[in-house]
C-alpha cells in the first residue's frame, strides 16, 4: 500500500496542512489513528474493510493531485450530483417519516 499512503501524504502536504482547518484535521487524525491502527491491525477483516473504504479517499485524492482538467471536473460534478441526491433522499425520507405531502420547493 506505500504508492497508496504516498498519494495520502502528498494530500497532505499539498491541502490540509496548508489551511487551519486541514491542519486541525491532520492533528486530530494523529491523535485518534494509533488507538484505531492497534485495534485494526489485529482483525484481517478490519485491515481488510479499511483498505477497502479508503480505496475512493485514495482515487479522490490522486486525481486531485494528478488528473487532468477533464477527470477534476468530472470529480466535482459527481460530488455536486451525488449530494443533491443525498439531500433529496433525506428530504423524502423526512417527509414520509413525518407523514407529509412535502412539496419540493426552491428557495
Amino acid at each position: 500500500m506505500a504508492a497508496q499512503v504516498q498519494v495520502l501524504r502528498e494530500f497532505r502536504d499539498t491541502y490540509l496542512l496548508t489551511h487551519a482547518v486541514g491542519r486541525q484535521l491532520v492533528a486530530w487524525y494523529y491523535w485518534v489513528s494509533p488507538p484505531l491502527a492497534a485495534i485494526i491491525s489485529e482483525s484481517t477483516t478490519l485491515r481488510v474493510a479499511v483498505r477497502t473504504a479508503l480505496t475512493p479517499v485514495v482515487w479522490t485524492a490522486s486525481i486531485v493531485l494528478h488528473g487532468t482538467r477533464a477527470q477534476q471536473l468530472v470529480l466535482v460534478l459527481g460530488v455536486l450530483l451525488g449530494g443533491a441526491g443525498m439531500w433529496w433522499g433525506a428530504h423524502k425520507l423526512y417527509c414520509l417519516s413525518h407523514r407529509q405531502r412535502c412539496a419540493m420547493r426552491m428557495p
